[in-house]
Parts: structure tokens; C-alpha cells; sequence
């Protein structure tokens, strides 16, 4: 996902990662990966730059986010 690191920083687009995530485990359900090895890694890059900011590993992130609350 590219995006313009400033504006990314200040906003809640971050949950843009989590749509991209759904979209991608129900393509890896619907082929036939079982359930507990669905994945999707999201890379979030530096529109102007191409520089790596960060990256999303789903399920686990969710999971980490569950044992933080």
C-alpha cells in the first residue's frame, strides 16, 4: 500500500490495512486454504520516497492488539 507518510501519520487510514487484510483471506478461504493458515502481509510504503514505513501481518495483528487491551 503506498501512501503519503505525513497524512498517513495524522489519520485513521491505518484501518485501510484491515479492509485489504478481509479481502485477502476470504480470496485465500475461497481457494482453499484452511482457516488457520490464512495470512496476509501488508507492506505500507512511502509514496514519495519508497521507503518501507511499516508491515501488517494478519491474523497476528489482531491477535496482538487482543492481548493489549
Amino acid at each position: 500500500m503506498k501512501v503519503d507518510r505525513e497524512a498517513f501519520a495524522n489519520s485513521f487510514d491505518g484501518f485501510a490495512t484491515l479492509e485489504l487484510a478481509i479481502h485477502g483471506m476470504l480470496y485465500q478461504a475461497f481457494d482453499g486454504v484452511e482457516p488457520d493458515d490464512l495470512q496476509v502481509t501488508v507492506h505500507i510504503e512511502d509514496v514519495d520516497t519508497g521507503e518501507m514505513i511499516d508491515t501488517v501481518i494478519y491474523p497476528d495483528e489482531l491477535e496482538k492488539n487482543d492481548t493489549q487491551t
